[in-house]
């Protein structure tokens, strides 16, 4: 006995298609949120925050990020006052739902 099935798969397709922009939408999302809660003295570190190559996460490439990131003393609040350690973590408490709405829109384009 033979089944024949015919499914529509236009809309998996595309989604596939979208996925990388999916991924650029993520990491400009997280990088634009979390810019409030990086520390902020001459602007460096900020400025160093981007995209990895294959937009599998975002980085911050000043020599001092990572110890500013996991810092647990106090942070100058002049420029940025939500600034303090593990900003992106901070940023995806207060933003994931708007990540998550990026994402969902870029795939489905």
């Amino acid at each position: 006995m033979k089944i024949v099935t015919e499914a529509d798969v236009s809309a998996l397709r595309r989604i596939t298609r979208n996925f990388d922009g999916a991924r650029r939408a993520l990491c400009e999302a997280v990088l634009e949120s979390a810019e409030p809660y990086v520390p902020y003295d001459t602007g460096f570190l900020l400025s160093t925050g981007s995209a990895e190559a294959d937009r599998s996460g975002v980085t911050y490439g000043a020599p001092y990020a990572r110890r500013m990131y996991y810092h647990t003393g106090s942070f100058s609040k002049r420029v940025h006052r939500l600034a303090g350690p593990r900003w992106v973590e901070r940023a995806k408490d207060a933003f994931s739902g708007e990540w998550e709405r990026a994402v969902l829109g870029a795939l489905l384009r």
